[in-house]
């Protein structure tokens, strides 16, 4: 036999599924963002840099910005500084938390 078996379940089914081939789609996807100089040369999402700088040796570059700071971003300046890249900032949006104050108008 020329295939594979795999199982599958969920909370009320299970099913035994043969296959040739499998694509994993992990879900995750670099999406841009619109913003002021986005379309500028240069300017890319974190896996375009981690692409052209670690597959392709071709991010003609030594300094950058990353705008976020999960662990994916994260990731990919510390790979952007193993090939000599000097992250210069990093950029984050501080969520709003329910224990924080929120200001008023006309205080101080």
């Amino acid at each position: 036999m020329d295939t594979h078996v795999a199982g599958l379940a969920d909370a009320s089914h299970m099913w035994l599924m043969s296959f040739k081939q499998v694509i994993v789609a992990s879900g995750q996807r670099d999406m841009g963002l619109a913003f002021d100089g986005w379309q500028r040369p240069g300017v890319m999402g974190a896996s375009a840099a981690w692409r052209h700088a670690v597959l392709y040796g071709a991010l003609d570059t030594r300094r950058a910005v990353l705008v976020g700071s999960d662990t994916d971003a994260l990731n990919v300046g510390v790979e952007l500084m193993s090939c000599g890249m000097q992250i210069v900032a990093v950029i984050n949006r501080p969520m709003r938390s329910s224990a924080m104050p929120r200001s008023r108008s006309g205080s101080k």
